[in-house]
């Protein structure tokens, strides 16, 4: 209560008739469920919570803390507050706890409700289910917050459809928990050759990725701050979700014909995300001259603790995935023809990687770049759909070597994707020193 930008927020959502208004509409209708399952506390009044505490949470909360910070930069007031003297905590919990302080207020009653319902004969699992709900919630929250710091991170302006994406991903993220969590009841599964009861697991996995979420919304406000942060949060998170999704397919049966027979399936895994994360960040991070310079001249002037806190996290994880495919080709076993051909596949992806790395940068570094991660996004598509599917359509299909990895074809064509790269890499390099030149003059 001492947080200024929290009691703001309090009394901009907290207006008494408002306070009044919430608690008639939801006794209102659990009423209503009351009176429709017999007049007695039993599934009707735990499904109508469940159903609007959804509504009022996940759908409305949710647009609540995606547009505190879009609200900020439209009003022209966010500039204002990134140079007063609140600390980062202070903005992410005045943020994201009090722009949706309201749609708490009336969860709580509901969240009461289905507890006192009792739709679980154990009152503890009942109490669990409530408590995963509550983290789901606040999950929803911060992915929609995160979304927007991740925005204005390389434009201070929204666009509805941006928005209303950031919204979108909240809603489904949200529904995506819930719906593993109700959707098998009592099933188990196996996480690293462990059995675990699925909701013991959910309750688990939504605490853990709640608080990587909260870590990331304190993370990128430090950055808006102009603060410092050290990538070891980053990395830590990559380590957690490497580890984490390893652990589901850890011990499962393979099929006879699968090419990556004999690989470690969580060091593959691994491997994969290590890729997926690289591109995801790559098109979410500023990628203009001047930040590429700051990291140019920081690897010059071999200040690589700077560099490390300076780099953009794609940068940083493309050296995981490097160490994620020699993982993968030190495990190859016999697999559908042999090690060798497994290690030519992970570095045919690696080179393509960084080929495409190559294609996002080259789009960025021209002078009119305004739509440049979506021209680089055309470009793939050609690359890895177009192109491909016309080759498939002649009868064709070996052709396709030629644009994406193939783990049944000679280890002799890993010349292929190296040639694109250098070819991409010379092209980069070509307008990188045009631009940078244009810069000196």
């Amino acid at each position: 209560m001492t947080n200024p930008e929290f009691r703001k927020n309090l009394w901009l959502e907290m207006t008494p008739y408002r306070l009044v208004g919430m608690p008639l509409v939801i006794l209102s209708i659990l009423y209503l469920a009351y009176l429709t399952g017999g007049s007695r506390l039993a599934h009707d009044v735990a499904s109508a919570a469940i159903t609007f505490y959804f509504l009022i949470t996940v759908v409305w909360g949710t647009k609540q803390a995606s547009e505190t910070i879009v609200n900020e930069i439209r009003e022209h007031t966010w500039d204002g507050q990134r140079m007063s003297s609140l600390t980062p905590w202070q903005l992410v919990w005045g943020k994201l706890f009090g722009s949706t302080a309201y749609t708490w207020y009336g969860s709580a009653m509901l969240l009461a409700a289905y507890w006192m319902a009792g739709p679980d004969p154990d009152p503890v699992a009942s109490l669990e289910t409530v408590v995963v709900l509550v983290l789901t919630g606040i999950f929803a929250h911060a992915v929609t917050m995160l979304g927007s710091l991740l925005s204005i991170q390389k434009e201070r302006k929204f666009v509805r459809s941006q928005s209303t994406g950031i919204l979108l991903l909240g809603i489904m993220t949200a529904s995506i928990l819930l719906a593993s969590y109700f959707g098998k009841g009592g099933g188990t599964l196996t996480w690293f050759g462990a059995g675990w009861q699925l909701r013991d697991f959910m309750l688990v996995s939504v605490t853990a990725i709640t608080l990587w979420a909260l870590l990331g919304v304190y993370q990128l406000m430090r950055r808006e701050l102009q603060m410092v942060n050290s990538p070891a949060a980053w990395l830590a998170f990559l380590i957690f979700l490497m580890v984490y999704c390893g652990g589901l397919v850890a011990g499962q049966k393979v099929p006879a014909n699968d090419p990556f027979q004999g690989v470690n399936r969580p060091v593959l895994v691994a491997f994969y995300l290590a890729v997926a994360a690289s591109y995801l960040m790559a098109f979410i991070e500023r990628k203009d001259l001047l930040t590429l310079q700051r990291v140019v001249r920081l690897a010059e002037g071999r200040e690589w603790l700077k560099l490390l806190q300076r780099a953009p996290r794609w940068l940083l994880t493309f050296p995981l995935g490097l160490l994620m495919a020699l993982g993968v080709a030190a495990t190859a076993g016999a697999g559908f023809k042999g090690g060798p051909d497994v290690a030519a596949f992970v570095a045919a992806v690696i080179f393509f990687q960084a080929r495409d790395l190559g294609i996002l940068l080259f789009c960025n570094l021209a002078h009119a770049n305004k739509r440049a991660d979506l021209l680089a996004v055309l470009y793939l598509f050609l690359l890895y759909g177009i192109i491909p599917g016309i080759l498939q359509a002649m009868h064709q299909g070996e052709l396709t070597v030629l644009f994406w990895p193939r783990p049944d074809r000679s280890p002799f064509l890993l010349i292929v994707p190296l040639l694109e790269m250098l070819a991409v890499f010379y092209l980069l390099s070509a307008r990188w020193k045009k631009r940078v030149s244009e810069v000196g003059r």
